[in-house]
């Protein structure tokens, strides 16, 4: 036979704090379901607000002076993705092969049989470059430097581009691409919205660039000293080439705008001659999925570019 015992503990009086604290649970459910409202059916989906111009950023215009064969040159482009991650949207490359990289840049199959040179990228070259630098180098946004020199060195790019980044823009850019794939005809426009009065002479220049070419790239000087750790060195055969200029679809030296004043609050809309996009750039057949347009205004007298903005050929 079992038997069980049941211990009972002697009976306690609740503490004042016990029940102040209870007290206070109480009153504050009270409180807390009685200031909640019903949300009746249809809910409302919640909508950001447009962004005014005020809001708007400054765009910065990296020419990045390369060449497929050049060790150093992927250093240049890993900065540009740095910046372009630390700045989003707001950086804007153009890679630019010079026929004056000689070596550098020319092809010489089977490793290296892509050709990447154009005739505006030289012109801009012969313009814009330090000669005293050799590549890679490249204008921020064609600003001159103190010593009166366009070109600088790949790494003075991010402090030219931090001094700048920061200011508002005095004009808005917005591309309009239209493209028709059977013609390969493109038609393409910016709208030049003026956020701050200006006066002087600009002009509007637009390029083509294609993204994502998968290429043989010189990487750094030995297997121990890439120029770009992400990639094989000292030889990248399936290195991504970002930013490749393919093509001028303006005037090369730039349509111009309104002469004079250009009064805060008005707009202009400037088109390029309808191009047409070639079979092939030197052998090269273009992704039209990877093109994009890039426009930018610069100050005629100074060349210094003021605002800049991208579009893909396809959106």
């Amino acid at each position: 036979m079992k038997l069980f015992f049941r211990y009972s503990l002697p009976a306690r009086r609740p503490s004042l704090s016990f029940l102040m604290a209870g007290g206070f649970l109480i009153l504050y459910s009270l409180f807390f379901f009685s200031s909640c409202e019903k949300v009746d059916k249809p809910y409302k989906k919640w909508t950001p607000p447009v962004p005014s111009a005020n809001d708007t950023i400054r765009k910065i215009l990296i020419e990045d002076f390369t060449g497929h064969k050049c060790p150093n040159c992927p250093r240049a482009a890993l900065t540009i993705r740095t910046l372009d991650a630390l700045y989003p949207g707001q950086i804007i490359a153009v890679a630019i092969h010079p026929t004056a990289g000689g070596g550098l840049t020319s092809p010489t199959p089977p490793t290296y049989p892509n050709d990447y040179r154009t005739t505006i990228g030289d012109s801009y070259f012969n313009t814009f470059s330090e000669p005293s630098l050799g590549l890679p180098q490249g204008t921020i946004n064609r600003k001159k430097t103190p010593g009166g020199q366009y070109g600088i060195a790949d790494g003075d790019w991010t402090d030219s581009v931090n001094a700048m980044v920061h200011i508002a823009p005095d004009v808005l850019l917005k591309i309009t691409n239209t493209y028709n794939t059977t013609s390969r005809q493109l038609t393409a426009s910016v709208k030049c919205s003026y956020l701050n009065t200006l006066s002087g002479s600009y002009k509007l220049i637009m390029l083509l660039t294609e993204d994502s070419i998968i290429a043989a790239q010189t990487n750094g000087t030995s297997a121990s000293n890439p120029a770009d750790p992400s990639y094989p060195a000292p030889e990248a055969l399936y290195y991504k080439h970002m930013h490749i200029l393919r093509d001028c679809i303006s005037d090369g030296a730039g349509t111009g705008l309104a002469t004079g004043a250009f009064t805060q609050g008005t707009s202009e809309t400037i088109s390029a001659p309808t191009y047409t996009l070639p079979a092939n750039f030197k052998g090269m057949i273009p992704n039209e999925q990877q093109c994009k347009v890039i426009a930018f205004i610069y100050n005629t007298a100074t060349n210094e570019i003021i605002q800049a903005e991208e579009a893909k050929l396809i959106p």
